[in-house]
Order: structure tokens, then C-alpha cells, then sequence
């Protein structure tokens, strides 16, 4: 699945998900920065949101509200998964975290209904 090669690709270097959190600690007490720092978050999530989108196209399927949402969800999984691996890297291998995403990125993708032709 495109999301979780992403995780792996991406999501895997603490340094930059270490200056991530230092510049969303930044944009709090600084309006300007926040600014741009949302409009990264920003393009992130239409990115994942795309991905969502061709996927859910692909496979014939409709979730539940916009895909931007789930991007954010899926973001928010991404992040703490990662987070966690900083912070108790003998707890989960990279292997059971790719593989932990997987399976709740297949149960979204497979609990959502079928689109019929009308």
C-alpha cells in the first residue's frame, strides 16, 4: 500500500520528525512561522488525501466523509506510530509498525461500502 511505503520512506528519519516537532513547537508562539509551517502540513495532507483518493477510485469504494480528513487521520497514525518508535525504540520494530499500519489502513479501506452504479 502507497501509505505505509510512505511511512517507511519518509516517516522513518527521527532527525526529521524531530525538526517537524521543533517548528509545530515554533509556529505556536510565532503567527508568521505558523503560517508557513501550516501551509507544509497543508500539502502534506493533500498529498496523503490524494493517495486516499485514487486508492478509493481504484478499489470502487466511498468513505465516509472527505478524503482530507482521513488524511489527517491517517497523518495522526503516521505521527504517533513514529513517536512512539522515538521514544521506545525496543517496544515496536520497524517491521511490526509497517505492519501495524497496514492492517488499520486495510480495515478503512475494506469496511468502507462499494460503489454502485445507479
Amino acid at each position: 500500500m502507497q501509505l505505509t511505503l510512505l511511512y517507511a520512506q519518509c516517516y522513518r528519519d527521527d532527525n526529521n520528525y524531530i525538526i517537524w516537532a521543533e517548528a509545530r513547537l515554533h509556529a505556536m508562539r510565532d503567527a508568521k512561522f505558523r503560517q508557513h509551517v501550516n501551509a507544509l502540513c497543508l500539502q502534506k495532507r493533500d498529498m496523503i488525501a490524494y493517495f486516499i483518493e485514487q486508492l478509493c477510485e481504484r478499489l470502487n469504494i466511498q468513505l465516509p466523509g472527505p478524503f482530507a480528513d482521513h488524511a489527517l487521520a491517517v497523518i495522526a497514525l503516521l505521527d504517533g506510530i513514529l513517536y512512539f518508535n522515538m521514544t521506545m525504540p525496543n517496544d515496536l520494530s520497524n517491521a511490526s509498525a509497517e505492519a501495524i499500519l497496514s492492517n488499520v489502513l486495510t480495515k478503512m479501506f475494506c469496511n468502507a461500502p462499494v460503489l454502485t452504479e445507479t
